[in-house]
């Protein structure tokens, strides 16, 4: 009985430390930082990617019963956590996916290979993988939120980001020429086939979007 009532302790003080250094990694945080997350991860015209199933705010976050998570995706000095806090996914399994799929510019342009192409000195844009996926395949019933290190004080934990599901792999290093040269063309939006994404190029996620234009 004693050792059942030092297990209960001892349970009920790290879900107290988890409390408090979540609490204070938000109130570490620069408030507009949390303002914009909070307008991206709520549905309506400012949401971007996954997205809350409804309205969560600061407080209710602060508040929620997180716990440690440990995933394949979260390294350090990252500190992983998830709360049951549902959401849509902006991405799926690309197994998901229909059978044609547009690969388009990563991030509206923004990711770029991590080294320059050889031939030129310069870095490449990667390509991504966009199909228009059910809601019914992009639920989930959790939120990760990942703290890190302040840039201004590394000894100070702040929030990073929050998000629902899992962290997600990184995009395979396929850049937009690759793709281009593989279908012949040297437009920006290229449709193509889901058998293409996995075999020819290693995807293993797609992001939801429009594919009608």
């Amino acid at each position: 009985m004693d050792e059942l009532f030092e297990n209960w302790r001892r349970y009920l003080n790290e879900e107290d430390s988890v409390s408090q250094t979540v609490a204070q990694a938000f109130q570490n945080t620069d408030p507009d930082y949390l303002n914009r997350s909070i307008e991206q991860r709520t549905p309506g015209p400012a949401a971007a990617g996954s997205t809350f199933s409804g309205p969560v705010s600061i407080q209710d976050l602060i508040q929620a019963s997180w716990e440690p998570y440990k995933h394949p995706a979260i390294s350090s000095p990252a500190k992983g956590f998830k709360a049951p806090i549902p959401g849509i996914l902006g991405i799926a399994d690309i197994n998901e996916a229909p059978d044609e799929v547009v690969f388009q510019p990563a991030h509206g342009g923004r990711a770029m290979t991590k080294e320059p192409n050889p031939d030129t000195g310069e870095l490449e844009v990667l390509a991504e993988v966009v199909a228009n996926i059910p809601a019914s395949a992009r639920e989930v019933e959790h939120t990760t939120l990942l703290l890190g290190p302040s840039r201004e004080n590394p000894e100070k934990m702040q929030v990073w980001t929050f998000f629902p599901g899992d962290p997600t792999p990184q995009l395979p290093e396929i850049t937009m020429r690759q793709v281009q040269e593989h279908y012949d063309t040297t437009e920006e939006r290229i449709r193509g086939t889901k058998q293409d994404a996995i075999e020819e190029f290693g995807y293993s996620f797609v992001k939801h979007g429009d594919v009608s234009q």
